[in-house]
């Protein structure tokens, strides 16, 4: 499906059926070195997370063919994966990224753009969940970066085939794509822009904390509340890189307690008003959510403040 350029690759699930026993393949011992179970559903079928077969593909491979399959998921406007995880610390897969060559038009150039995703200097957004959060983060960025005609999932999400298998590779993992601006009127963001998304809902370790600060142009940060170690964490990522997108949905029985943790790292961090979004999770409309989140986006980009990244830089 990949190499055919085909966006539903990521479809797992596998329907039983009975095989003669020298012909069945057992994913139990396929994937036993990568400790990954065999779930199944209610229909008998086999559900591997997505996101998590990526991941093992991509560890299996060699640098040539990593660099292959990042290309066909770039074409199929798919999240590829930036870094894989590892014994001791992750690997990045610059290299693999090299190949990948895109076009685009900046609503201030009257010229096409092309170039190599990994050599050229432009914003980095990224896109951070901290703690639990009811809203789909990934759907959310999915909505946001969609052309309005049309959803596209450029990033796995729970609402998808597969999204209730429990992940066991894909955590604390980080993937990019590349929105492209066409310069007309339906374009979401005014210039290329290279979304990193953190895949994880833990509070970030001081490493990963510190190198999205160093990677990213900005960061947009969801939470539903503001509790002691987030508060903390958010704090010093505010102190690394200024230019912070704070998206809380809190819970109603809890919107006091909220709203008291948020005037404390208002005055804390120097949060100003235009860099917060608070909404009650049950009143927000996503449409409308993105729409604002968009906006803020867009005015920060059109700025001039943020500072422009390459990913080759990002090591």
């Amino acid at each position: 499906k990949l190499m055919m350029i085909n966006p539903g690759v990521r479809e797992t699930c596998v329907p039983h059926t009975s095989y003669d026993n020298h012909h069945e393949v057992d994913l139990e011992t396929v994937f036993s070195n990568m400790n990954i179970t065999k779930p199944a559903n209610e229909n008998n079928e086999v559900s591997i997370n997505p996101l998590d077969v990526v991941i093992a593909i991509f560890l299996c491979a060699d640098n040539f063919l990593r660099q292959k399959i990042a290309e066909k998921m770039s074409t199929c406007q798919l999240g590829v994966p930036f870094t894989l995880p590892g014994e001791k610390q992750d690997t990045m897969l610059l290299w693999a990224l090299r190949g990948i060559v895109r076009k685009w038009k900046n609503h201030n150039s009257d010229n096409y753009i092309e170039s190599s995703v990994v050599s050229v200097q432009i914003p980095t957004i990224s896109f951070i969940q901290m703690g639990n959060f009811r809203k789909n983060k990934e759907r959310l960025l999915n909505r946001l970066l969609s052309p309005p005609d049309h959803q596209q999932n450029f990033f796995w999400h729970k609402e998808m085939e597969g999204g209730t298998t429990m992940s066991q590779l894909s955590t604390d993992t980080v993937e990019m794509m590349w929105y492209l601006p066409r310069g007309d009127k339906n374009d979401r963001l005014p210039t290329a822009t290279t979304i990193v998304n953190y895949r994880g809902d833990e509070i970030l370790p001081e490493g990963k904390v510190a190198w999205l600060a160093k990677v990213s142009s900005m960061s947009c940060i969801f939470v539903e509340a503001l509790d002691g170690e987030i508060r903390e964490k958010i704090k010093t990522l505010k102190g690394k890189n200024k230019h912070i997108l704070l998206i809380i949905l809190f819970e109603d029985s809890r919107k006091a307690e909220v709203i008291s943790q948020l005037k404390v790292l208002v005055q804390e961090a120097n949060f100003q008003q235009n860099e917060i979004i608070v909404q009650s999770q049950q009143n927000t409309n996503e449409a409308e959510l993105t729409r604002l989140i968009q906006s803020k986006l867009i005015g920060k980009i059109q700025s001039g403040e943020l500072v422009s990244k390459k990913i080759v830089d990002m090591t």
